[in-house]
Formats: C-alpha cells, sequence, structure tokens
C-alpha cells in the first residue's frame, strides 16, 4: 500500500515532496505551499486527479512551487503594506496605461466598433497589468520574459488571440520603466531611451527630451510639432503631416510606433481620447496604442479631460491586493495544472470554475487571471441542452416556412384563376364595343 502524498512515510522508490505549513491553520488539513521535485510536477498533478479526486484541482487549494518559485517563500511576495514614493506611482501608472493601449487592440479581435476607454475587465486580462502585477510581489526575482511566456501559453490554450508586436512592445515598456533593468542594448536609439526614462521618472514631464529625439530623427518635424501646442483645430492636421513624415522616413517600426504614439498623445494630452485616430494606422505601427497609452497616463492632465481616473484608481487597487503563502490560493487552477488536466478533458465538475464559462487561473502565486472556459470544456448536460435548444430553435423554423409554402400553394390556383376571368371578361367587352 502506498503512502499518502502528503504524509511524512514514504518508500525509497517515492519521491519527495516539500511542504510547508502555517501554525494557525484553516479547518483544510493539507499544506499551505508543496514543492515537488523538477521532474514531478505533471506526475503530482496527474495523481492527485486518479487518486484525489476529491482535491483535484490541488492548486486550487495549495500554492504548489517549482525550484525557482521557492526562493519567493523568502522574498517579497509576502510584502507588508507599505507607502509608494512618486517614483513608484510613476512605474505604476506607465504600465496601467501600456495595458489601456493593449486592451484596446485586444478588442479589436473580438468587435469592430472599439469603445476609445476599454472595460475593466479586459485590463485585468493584458499582459502589461499582469507584468505590473509581478513586479510589485517579486521585483527583480521572475524575469518578465517568463511570465509573458505562460501568459501567452495561457492565451494559446483557451484559443485567444494576440500579436508579437503587441507582447514586445509591452515588454520593452516595462524594460524601460523597471527600476533596476539596464539601458536595452538592442534599442536602436539610445537617445531615446534616456527620454523615454526621464519622462517616466518625471525629470522631464514636458517631454522635451524625447520632443528633440523627434526632431533629430524626423527632419522637417519640427513646424508641426509647434501647431500641436497651438490651436486645436489645426492639431490634426499637424498630427497628419508628421505620421507622413515618420512613414517617409522610417528608422524602424519600434521607434516610429514611439514617435506616433507621442505625437498623437500632444494632440491633447493625457486624455487617450484619440484612440480612432491611431486604429487606421495599426497596419503600419501595430503597436503604437500601446505607447499611445503609456505616454497619456504620464502627462500633465490637460484643463479639458484626462484618462478615466476611476478606472486607474480600481486598476492600481487591484495591483497592491495583498497576497500572502499564509492564505490560500483564490485561482480555481494554476496554468501548470490546468495544461496537464487539459490533456484528458476539462469539465466543469471537476474545476469548479468561480463562474460559468470563466476560470481564474493562476500564472504564479498571486498573479491570476481571468480567462474563458467552454467548447470542449462543456459538460455533456450543457452540450445536451444546448443541442436541443439548438434542434428546437431549427423545427419551429422550418415548420414556419412550410406553413407559409402551403399557404402559397392554396391560395395561388384560385388566384390565377380569378385573374384569367377578369380578363378574358375584359378582352369580351372589348370585342363589342369595336
Amino acid at each position: 500500500m502506498r503512502a499518502d502524498l502528503f504524509s511524512a512515510s514514504y518508500t525509497k522508490d517515492e519521491k519527495l515532496v516539500k511542504t510547508y505549513r502555517v501554525e494557525q491553520s484553516d479547518s483544510i488539513s493539507l499544506p499551505n505551499v508543496i514543492v515537488p521535485q523538477s521532474d514531478t510536477l505533471e506526475d503530482l498533478f496527474a495523481t492527485v486527479a486518479t487518486y484525489y479526486p476529491d482535491q483535484s484541482p490541488i492548486t486550487a487549494l495549495i500554492h504548489v512551487l517549482d525550484g525557482e518559485m521557492e526562493r519567493s517563500l523568502d522574498h517579497s511576495a509576502t510584502p507588508e503594506p507599505r507607502s509608494c514614493d512618486v517614483l513608484d506611482s510613476r512605474y505604476r501608472k506607465a504600465s496601467l496605461g501600456a495595458a489601456l493601449g493593449e486592451a484596446v487592440l485586444a478588442g479589436l479581435s473580438v468587435s469592430e466598433s472599439v469603445s476609445s476607454t476599454p472595460s475593466y475587465s479586459a485590463v485585468r486580462r493584458t499582459l502589461a497589468f499582469t507584468l505590473g502585477r509581478c513586479q510589485h510581489l517579486y521585483k527583480d526575482l521572475v524575469p518578465f520574459e517568463h511570465l509573458a511566456m505562460r501568459w501567452m501559453q495561457l492565451r494559446d490554450m483557451t484559443r485567444l488571440g494576440y500579436t508579437q508586436p503587441v507582447v514586445s512592445a509591452v515588454l520593452r515598456v516595462h524594460e524601460l520603466v523597471r527600476p533596476s533593468s539596464a539601458r536595452p542594448s538592442d534599442f536602436a536609439d539610445i537617445e531615446l531611451i534616456q527620454g523615454v526614462q526621464a519622462f517616466v521618472r518625471g525629470d522631464d514631464l514636458d517631454g522635451k527630451l524625447i520632443e528633440a529625439v523627434i526632431r533629430k530623427c524626423y527632419p522637417g518635424t519640427a513646424a508641426h510639432l509647434r501647431e500641436l501646442t497651438g490651436v486645436f483645430d489645426d492639431r490634426m492636421k499637424a498630427f497628419i503631416r508628421l505620421v507622413e513624415i515618420i512613414q517617409s522616413k522610417s528608422l524602424g517600426t519600434e521607434i516610429d510606433e514611439v514617435a506616433v504614439a507621442f505625437v498623437c498623445n500632444r494632440i491633447l494630452p493625457s486624455s487617450f481620447s484619440h484612440v480612432g485616430v491611431l486604429l487606421p494606422l495599426i497596419e503600419f505601427f501595430p503597436a503604437a496604442l500601446v505607447w499611445y497609452g503609456f505616454f497619456s497616463t504620464l502627462s500633465k492632465p490637460s484643463k479639458s479631460t484626462s484618462v478615466n481616473f476611476g478606472l486607474l484608481l480600481k486598476l492600481e487597487r487591484d495591483l497592491f491586493e495583498p497576497f500572502s503563502y499564509k492564505q490560500r490560493p483564490r485561482c480555481d487552477i494554476s496554468l501548470d495544472e490546468l495544461e496537464v488536466l487539459s490533456r484528458v478533458g476539462l469539465r466543469s465538475e471537476i474545476i469548479k470554475p468561480t463562474q460559468q464559462r470563466v476560470l481564474l487561473v493562476s500564472l504564479l502565486p498571486g498573479i491570476d487571471i481571468y480567462t474563458r472556459f467552454g467548447g470542449e470544456s462543456e459538460t455533456s448536460s450543457d452540450l445536451l441542452a444546448r443541442r436541443n435548444a439548438l434542434t428546437t430553435a431549427t423545427h419551429d423554423r422550418v415548420a414556419a416556412l412550410l406553413q407559409e409554402a402551403l399557404e402559397t400553394l392554396r391560395s395561388g390556383p384560385a388566384r390565377q384563376s380569378k385573374e384569367f376571368s377578369v380578363s378574358a371578361a375584359g378582352k369580351k367587352e372589348r370585342k363589342r364595343s369595336r
């Protein structure tokens, strides 16, 4: 007889699983954290699903860490409430701004009409928001590229779209604003990097350094840049001319996107209300909206309007949501366990999702993201009910068509004979008159 999976007694042929428990435990007689050996993570999820189905998915009850994430137990993944200085606030705004632009672009894949301000739930699902949350919890412990790969993996598993240029732009934004990050060697213009980083720090709130780089890199833009601060009715003409110059004197897609987003924000700083201007330019500047959101949230608010402040407040609240390994997971399942269980087919009665057709998935402890849950994961009863509804609707439609056809057939010959007799009588009358 095999030892219990979480028991201290084991045989030599069994592999160890590290467990961590809190002193004042809850009513669940399971550890708070377990760290399997690196090559047994998939076996753990499969074993629990097979022999302990009442505890599956196990990641809804226990934080399951690999060897790398085990270091976070002694790291700031259990941060105490702390005050944030001005610099932290601007880094946070930069992350949320990129998330706004990313959410707008994501909405294009599901709808032809896009609102200038995306919904709260759409922003919460973005990679930019996820990276901002990661920065708060783990600082430099988790590479952004690693988390981005997990985010894309979840999107692929749930058949949700994303584009590589947008992912690259979001990573670049966080690379530039991360306090400890070095200057990226693969960015073509060092002066532009310095200008963006000074803008993020608040050392250049008006963006004069970035504007100087644009004037230098794209000759002929100086006059039109001045027009962006002049009469409002002339600003759109100036923006169109600036886009034409940037396209004709392109320095590469990435730099061009930063330049276009910067001048677009200059039309009405901090408003994020000119999304519609950039949408037709996605073919040429696929990630400019990410940078437009970035500049909008970091710019000094204009007199007339600014980015939805209530939306930003709620998102900031979520970025700082307390997390501790002393608490049980709040997710429905982790990404790693979702991948293993999806191989044998997912059913809602096993996963027990938070909401119908919506799954809360943990990319890393404390970093949970909502995604859709359905399609192949529907239960047989769900499929049967939907099939019956479709069948009933089809039968009703066919019956209505048949009824209409019968009425046409019944009335057709009588109407034709009546029309014939009337026309014949008319001919007789005309003959007599002659």
